[in-house]
């Protein structure tokens, strides 16, 4: 007894020692500060001299509230979102403190007035300090935004840790306000494709770094914007992996930034070919080209806002070639471009000789179907051709073409002959073929899709090879859809489930346009209020329009059609673009229209609201609403150019 009154004596002495030496975790800190960035942008001009802009406002600091909680998971499974701290912006600057025990990830959630507040991910740990910036633009554009400042750590994982970092001190440009954002592409279990935010990052002293956790390579894309003085730049993919450290850096005046690292994936499969001598003799020619493209256009636009008329028509022209080299689906006039399916966008090969045009009639040979010999005649000269011409656009898009047709060559070659599955999916991935021989492309994933075990990289090769399917089917599909064709049949419902079907409309209408839309799809919405003037004019002498949403979700579709309030025949696929319906008109772009005939004829292909006035006022003739110059809009002025970008 006496041994065991010893032993209890020696375990609380012991408990008790270790109770006098524990000390809590330091304390974390977190400070935000409200940056107001100026717009340097030249004011937009009516014509009578006025200031188009909206009246800049500032955000009021005492309305600023921040909120920084973590989700934790109970016993039971259920998830339950916990509040560390929240303060508010009122002394003009903000600083929480508390205690976490281990590295934890919170959302930080800045509400700034609007619908939705500002959110960041980070990962606080005992004693670490994280700091953030709101950013105040003044003006419309671009929306407030929440970065945090000089790193973004998201890190918890050492062994799965990578980092992407930069220095652009190097770039000729004022950076002080100036956003990194990046983003990866992951893939589930079942293949499927998936955004992972790695954050925003206010760059200090012209530098940045981000630091993530991943599993396996991945592609990750980075994005430079200085809204303040127009100045963005970007990477083509970046591939990290456990321990990659990447290093991003500009050069010179070009809008893609390059990414090196010496080792592992990414040198094998991106600096193999992009830290070659020809590609960086080409890339600084093409950097060279871009910067003389801006300083022209610049030049003009001022001259433009200075009321000098006589450089109109080369700013319009340079203008014009903007819209074609860019791969952007915003534009100052969005009623000029289409969206493209960004990741199976079509790029023409650069010509090595003289500018040439290569004029492509669809399917020559194809006869009017039966009974639409006539949609044929009436059809508009260029209804069935697509043009590819180099003519028009500038030395440093030719360039940038060479550039693609170097990395393509490089990727196709790792994708055949690498002994490495792994690098030979990832080279697929990073884009080894490319309209030209894209059916090439289906070979390879028949052999990789052996050389993997695991059930999640064979669903992953089978996606990617029924994408590259549908995308020949619909590039058939458009191509044969010409003046003179039948229209596909169709059913589908509209808001209401009430399903409709296409002959029924046509067997009651003169003329329906069906036009292809999405609620995302700025363009699409651009051409709404003259879509509607049109509608309203000739829908009682026999004209209809049938909407048909490429949404995926029901909630998109329905939040577009209440929002913009549209009067026409409204019906939803809600299958994205691989839907049934838009497969088979071969839409691979927005907006898209197709103008036919009571019987089904096709008479007018990728329709915009000028070409179907023009068809309207043949068919029906003018109309008492067409004469009220108020109804009058800019949308009317179509550029043809802008109709053939992806579609």
């Amino acid at each position: 007894m006496k041994n065991l009154f010893c032993v209890i004596a020696v375990v609380l002495m012991a408990a008790l020692l270790a109770s006098c030496s524990f000390e809590p975790p330091e304390p974390y800190t977190i400070t935000g500060e409200l940056v107001v960035v100026e717009n340097n942008e030249p004011q937009e001009v009516a014509p009578d001299g006025s200031s188009n802009d909206e009246p800049e406002m500032r955000l009021d600091p005492t309305s600023v509230s921040v909120t920084v909680s973590y989700e934790a998971t109970r016993w039971n499974g259920d998830v339950k979102t916990v509040e560390l701290a929240s303060g508010d912006f009122s002394e003009g600057t903000l600083e929480l403190t508390g205690v976490v025990d281990k590295p934890t990830t919170v959302e930080i959630a800045v509400d700034i007035g609007e619908d939705e507040p500002l959110t960041a991910s980070a990962v606080l740990s005992p004693g670490g300090k994280t700091r953030f910036a709101v950013l105040d633009y003044l003006g419309s554009y671009p929306t407030d935004e929440l970065a945090m400042m000089g790193s973004s750590r998201l890190t918890k994982d050492a062994k799965k840790k990578f980092s992407i970092a930069g220095d652009f001190s190097s770039v000729d440009e004022d950076l002080s306000h100036a956003v990194l954002t990046a983003s990866a592409l992951q893939y589930d279990d079942e293949g499927k494709v998936k955004g992972l935010s790695l954050g925003a990052v206010l760059l200090e002293n012209d530098t940045f770094l981000i630091e993530g956790d991943i599993d396996e390579p991945a592609r990750v894309q980075v994005f430079l914007s200085a809204p303040g003085n127009s100045y963005y730049a970007s990477t083509q993919d970046i591939l990290v992996e456990p321990g990659s450290e990447i290093t991003v850096y500009a050069r010179g005046r070009a809008p893609d930034l390059l990414a090196t690292s010496g080792v592992g994936m990414h040198a094998a499969l991106i600096e193999s070919w992009q830290q070659t001598e020809e590609y960086l003799s080409t890339f600084d020619k093409y950097a060279e080209a871009y910067a003389q493209f801006m300083a022209d256009w610049e030049d003009q636009r001022q001259a433009a806002h200075s009321g000098t008329e006589e450089n109109q028509d080369t700013d319009d022209k340079v203008a014009s070639d903007e819209q074609i080299a860019s791969d952007s689906t915003e534009s100052d006039d969005s009623t000029e471009t289409e969206i493209t399916l960004a990741a199976e966008a079509d790029e023409d090969s650069a010509t090595d000789g003289e500018d040439s045009v290569v004029i492509v009639l669809e399917d020559p040979q194809k006869p009017a179907a039966e009974g639409c010999e006539h949609a044929v005649l009436a059809a508009s000269p260029s209804a069935n051709f697509r043009t590819s011409s180099s003519i028009g656009l500038p030395e440093y898009y030719k360039l940038r073409q060479q550039l693609d047709g170097i990395q393509q060559a490089a990727l196709q070659a790792i994708s055949t002959q690498s002994e490495s599955p792994i690098k030979s999916l990832l080279a697929m991935e990073l884009g080894a073929f490319g309209a030209e021989n894209r059916s090439d492309a289906l070979p390879v994933y028949d052999r990789l899709v052996t050389l993997f075990d695991e059930d999640r990289y064979v669903k992953r090769i089978n996606q990617a090879r029924d994408r590259v399917v549908w995308f020949i089917e619909s590039e058939e599909n458009d191509e044969s859809l010409i003046p003179g064709q039948k229209a596909p049949e169709f059913t589908l419902a509209n808001l209401e489930g009430t399903e409709v079907a296409l002959y029924d409309v046509l067997a009651e209408k003169e003329l329906v346009l069906i036009d292809f839309w999405a609620s995302w799809c700025g363009p699409c919405i651009a051409d709404f209020p003259e879509l509607k003037r049109l509608y309203s004019a000739y829908n009682n002498l026999g004209f209809e329009i049938v909407g048909v949403s490429i949404d995926s979700a029901f909630e998109d579709w329905e939040g577009g059609s209440t929002d913009h309030e549209l009067p026409w025949i409204d019906l939803g696929e809600m299958d994205g673009w691989k839907g049934a319906t838009a497969t088979s008109y071969g839409v691979l772009a927005i907006p898209k229209g197709f103008l036919l005939d009571s019987k089904g004829c096709i008479l007018e292909k990728r329709v915009r609201p000028a070409q179907l006035e023009e068809a309207l006022l043949a068919r029906f003739g003018e109309v008492p609403e067409m004469t009220d110059p108020s109804t009058e809009s800019e949308s009317e002025i179509e550029d043809p150019s802008s109709d053939e970008m992806g579609g």
